[in-house]
């Protein structure tokens, strides 16, 4: 298997459980980074009572298109910010590596 060169644009999808504004920052610092965003959704989530007080999260998903050191550079900025943040990189929780290395 040839070793994806790190310059290289790579298309992902990054879901932010966290809240409206976590989502929105996380766009905006992608593009900041010049990273494209082809496409954003949100949705609501109801929670049950004793976890988040019966209240309604906002999951953000973003599909975003670029070189993975600025996508890199986007994540860090946001998990500075939002720490408590859940993120998740094409589905596998992002522990800060952001793609494991192949």
């Amino acid at each position: 298997m040839a070793m994806a060169d790190e310059d290289d644009d790579v298309t992902i999808r990054i879901r932010v459980d966290g809240g409206p504004m976590p989502g929105g920052m996380l766009d905006q610092m992608m593009r900041e980074q010049g990273v494209r965003v082809v496409s954003r959704s949100s949705a609501k989530e109801e929670r049950d009572w004793e976890s988040a007080i019966g209240a309604a999260a906002a999951i953000t998903t973003l599909v975003v298109e670029g070189g993975r050191p600025a996508i890199r550079a986007a994540l860090a900025l946001f998990r500075k910010r939002f720490p408590k943040a859940k993120v998740e990189v094409d589905g596998e929780p992002d522990d800060g590596g952001f793609l494991p290395d192949e």
